[in-house]
């Protein structure tokens, strides 16, 4: 199985997907993603996910996908936006279009288990978190994620002390 990551807006400082089990990493603004995936996979892919929330990228993920593929619609677009895309061909190709509304999460079991995995070390957060910054540098917070200087910043309200709450903990052996 082929891990493919396509980096559809931008390439972030010190972010490497590579190093977080990625295959192969394309940035947008230096090549055509659809081109880009193709090369690396004739076929199309499996799946592919549309996360930002653009039209663009929806229509890109529909053109990655290989005979029986599904693009999964993670980031959404603002109300009203139109995609556009082949609906023969997709129907031909047995090809399908997923929504994915908060990853279509269970919360009362899939967040519990998310904080065990982590809390365990068996989920890795600590490299998406790009820097801690109180709430009222949301702005800077938010020119740094849109420039690609960070990848996410934590916000804290003013009043709270960081104790790393990040760190996973290791939970003693079963006796």
């Amino acid at each position: 199985m082929t891990a493919l990551w396509a980096i559809l807006d931008q390439v972030v400082d010190g972010y490497a997907p590579v190093a977080l089990g990625a295959t192969d990493e394309i940035g947008a603004s230096s090549a055509d993603p659809v081109t880009a995936v193709r090369d690396l996979l004739p076929d199309g892919v499996d799946y592919a996910f549309g996360a930002i929330g653009l039209t663009s990228t929806t229509e890109q993920a529909i053109r990655m996908l290989a005979l029986g593929g599904a693009a999964v619609l993670v980031g959404l677009p603002p109300a009203g936006a139109t995609a556009s895309f082949r609906p023969l061909l997709l129907a031909e190709a047995d090809q399908r279009i997923l929504g994915s509304n908060y990853g279509s999460v269970r919360p009362a079991v899939d967040i519990p288990a998310l904080v065990d995995r982590f809390m365990d070390g068996d989920l890795r957060l600590h490299e998406l978190i790009s820097a801690w910054a109180p709430l009222e540098s949301a702005a800077a917070a938010l020119d740094d994620l849109a420039a690609g200087r960070a990848l996410r910043t934590l916000l804290q309200a003013s009043s709270v002390q960081r104790a790393d709450p990040m760190s996973p903990r290791r939970r003693p052996a079963e006796a």
